[in-house]
C-alpha cells in the first residue's frame, strides 16, 4: 500500500494500476491490490508530485510510454527506452531511506531514474543489472571514492545493464589486484557518461560491452592522473565488442604512462576534445586505435610534453583492414614538447588523410600511409596563453584563412568541416565562421584577444 503522497498532478500509471486522474480540484486515487481488494482517497490532483511505495517514490512526470531520457539525437535510438510502465524515481542521499548508492543498485528496476545528493560517499561501490536506467548526482556532482574497496574486483561502479545514462559523478581512486581498477567497467551494451569526472583510478572507464552493435558516448567529463604506470592501463580503454565510441568535448590529462584515450571500437568519432600532458605528464600514445576500423578524429587539441612515454600522438593499426576502414585527422591542433615526434604512427594499410592540421615543435605529420592537405606549422607565440595551454590563435598566426576544403568521407556525404569548438573545462562551443576555414582547433576571434 502507498506509505505517502506528495505533490503535483498528472497522468501517470503504475504497474499495480494506481492511475491519477490529470490535475482537478478533487479526484479519486485508486489503489488496486492483486489480491482485488481497492482502496479509494480523495484528493487534491493539482497538488501531487510524487507517491512513495514501500520506500521507492515514483513521480508522475510523464504518461505511459513517454521518453524520458534526453539523449543526444545521434544515440538517442540506442538508448531508447520501453517507458510502458512509467518512470520510479529513487532519491539517494544521507538522511534519506535510500542512503547509498549500492543500496539504490540492490532493488533498481528497469527504467529508474536513481538521484544522488551531491555528497561523498567513500568506499560505496555498486553494481548496477537493471537496464534503461539514469544514474545522476543532482544538486552538483556526487563523490565517490573507492576507499580501497571493489565491486566484484572490477571498478567502483560495474554497469552490466543495458541502455544507461551517467551523469554528474565523480569516481576517483579505484584500485584492484590486478591494476586495472576503473571507475566505470561497462559489461552492458550502450552506455552514455556525461558531465562527469575521473580522478586518479587505475583506469577512468574500462570495458566495451557484451554486444557487438554497443554504442557508448561521452561528452563533457574530465579523466584527470588515470592509470596504474605499467603502460596497461589508460585514461580510457574501451574494448571489444563494439561498434561505435563518440568522444567529445572531454578533457584528459596526465594519464601515468598509459594512453589518454585507447579504443578497440569498429567505428571511433573523437571529436573536440582537450588531450593533454601539460608539464608534468607521462602519457604514452594521446590515442590509440589498434584495431583500425573507421576513425575521425577532428577539432582536437592534443599536446605532449616533455616526459611522454611515445613520440606519437595518434597511433593507428591493423595488420588487415576492415571493411569501409578510413582514418580522417581534420582541424586538429597538436604540440609536441618532446625533443622529436610524430602526429600520426600508421601501421594499417589504409591511406590516412591528414587535412589542416596545426603543428608545433619539432614533430613529423606522418610515418606510414597517408596524405595530407593544408596542415600548417606554427610557433608558440602564435597563440593567446600557450603556458596555459591556451592555443587559440593570435592576429599574427599563419593558421588564420588558411585551411583547404575538408571535403566529405569518401562514398558518403559525411562532411569533414568541424562544427564545434572545444571550450575549457569540459565544454563546447558552435566554431564560429569568419572568413575562410582557418586550420586547427581554433577559429580566430578578434574580440578574444
Amino acid at each position: 500500500m502507498a506509505k505517502s503522497i506528495v505533490g503535483r498532478g498528472a497522468l501517470f500509471c503504475l504497474g499495480v494500476l494506481l492511475c491519477l486522474a490529470p490535475a482537478s480540484v478533487v479526484a479519486e486515487v485508486e489503489i488496486r491490490l492483486k489480491d482485488g481488494r481497492v482502496f479509494s482517497l480523495p484528493i487534491d490532483s493539482a497538488s501531487i508530485d510524487a507517491i512513495t511505495v514501500d520506500g521507492t517514490r515514483y513521480r508522475p512526470d510523464t504518461a505511459p510510454g513517454e521518453e524520458v531520457r534526453a539523449a543526444p539525437a545521434d544515440d538517442a535510438a540506442a538508448l531508447s527506452r520501453a517507458g510502458s510502465q512509467g518512470t520510479r524515481l529513487l532519491s539517494v542521499g544521507p538522511g534519506r531511506e535510500i542512503e547509498l548508492p549500492s543500496e539504490a543498485a540492490r532493488v533498481a528496476r528497469d527504467g529508474d531514474v536513481i538521484e544522488i545528493d551531491a555528497a561523498e560517499y567513500f568506499g560505496d561501490v555498486a553494481v548496477w543489472r537493471a537496464n534503461d536506467l539514469t544514474l545522476r548526482g543532482v544538486g552538483g556532482i556526487a563523490r565517490l571514492d573507492a576507499g580501497g574497496r571493489s565491486a566484484q574486483g572490477k571498478a567502483i561502479w560495474v554497469i552490466k545493464g543495458d541502455n544507461v545514462l551517467v551523469e554528474n559523478i565523480e569516481f576517483s581512486n579505484a584500485a584492484v589486484p590486478d591494476r586495472n581498477g576503473a571507475g566505470i567497467r561497462i559489461e552492458g551494451a550502450n552506455l552514455i557518461v556525461r558531465n562527469s569526472i575521473f580522478r586518479d583510478n587505475e583506469n577512468g572507464i574500462l570495458g566495451g560491452g557484451k554486444q557487438p552493435d554497443s554504442s557508448i558516448l561521452i561528452e563533457n567529463s574530465e579523466f584527470s592522473g588515470n592509470g596504474y604506470g605499467d603502460g596497461q592501463s589508460h585514461g580510457i580503454y574501451i574494448g571489444t565488442p563494439i561498434k561505435r565510441l563518440t568522444f567529445r568535448y572531454n578533457y584528459v590529462h596526465h594519464s601515468k604512462v598509459g594512453h589518454q584515450v585507447k579504443s578497440l571500437a569498429r567505428e571511433n568519432f573523437i571529436l573536440y576534445n582537450k588531450l593533454v600532458d601539460e608539464e608534468s605528464g607521462t602519457s604514452s600514445y594521446a590515442i590509440d586505435l589498434p584495431r583500425g576500423g573507421f576513425a575521425v578524429v577532428m577539432g582536437n587539441v592534443l599536446q605532449q610534453g616533455r616526459s611522454t612515454e611515445n613520440s606519437a600522438l595518434v597511433h593507428f593499426a591493423s595488420a588487415v583492414a576492415r571493411p569501409g576502414a578510413a582514418l580522417y585527422l581534420v582541424n586538429n591542433t597538436v604540440v609536441n614538447e618532446r625533443h622529436a615526434g610524430v602526429f600520426l604512427r600508421n601501421r594499417s594499410p589504409v591511406e590516412a588523410r591528414l587535412l589542416n592540421n596545426v603543428l608545433v615543435g619539432n614533430i613529423r605529420l606522418l610515418a606510414g600511409r597517408g596524405t595530407g592537405l593544408g596542415n600548417i606549422r606554427l610557433d608558440l607565440a602564435d597563440f593567446v596563453d600557450p603556458g596555459a595551454y591556451d592555443f587559440r590563435l593570435r592576429s599574427r598566426a599563419a593558421a588564420i584563412d588558411a585551411a583547404a576544403n575538408p571535403g566529405e568521407v569518401a562514398g558518403s556525404s559525411l562532411r569533414l568541416t568541424p562544427n564545434d569548438e572545444y571550450v575549457h573545462p569540459r565544454a563546447s562551443r558552435k566554431r564560429p565562421q569568419v572568413g575562410r576555414l582557418d586550420a586547427g582547433a581554433f577559429e580566430f576571434q578578434p574580440a578574444e584577444q
